[in-house]
């Protein structure tokens, strides 16, 4: 897909379904306590996978744009990941529990930059 060439309101849109899906996946915010954090944790990194595995490796403008609105609905495993760290970790560890989980969080990024840059 040749995100050069099109048009700036088609980007736009597929960047505002990812803020859609996010806002709607609030709805989904009871589900851990209902559940279980470890099954909502589960579900949502197995469901963001998905519609992350979809948004890189599809050529398809509208299956990107569903991708992208799946990887904003499934954003809850964010939140819960933090609300069981800092029911689990003592407050003396908190600091260090949260610096682990946004390292973790941003390694995909920071594999993914490395790829592109020195390996296609």
């Amino acid at each position: 897909m040749d995100m050069v060439c099109m048009p700036k309101t088609q980007i736009s849109r597929m960047i505002a379904i990812y803020y859609i899906g996010f806002a709607l996946g609030g709805l989904l915010y009871p589900l851990p306590d209902k559940l279980g954090r470890r099954f909502s944790l589960l579900l949502g990194f197995s469901a963001s996978l998905a519609c992350q595995y979809g948004a890189v490796f599809s050529s398809n403008y509208w299956v990107r744009t569903l991708c992208f609105g799946g990887i904003g609905l499934f954003g809850i495993k964010n939140s819960t990941s933090y609300v069981w760290l800092f029911e689990c970790v003592s407050s003396k560890y908190k600091p260090l529990a949260c610096t682990c989980i946004n390292s973790f969080d941003a390694l995909p990024m920071l594999v993914t930059c490395i790829v592109f840059a020195f390996f296609s």
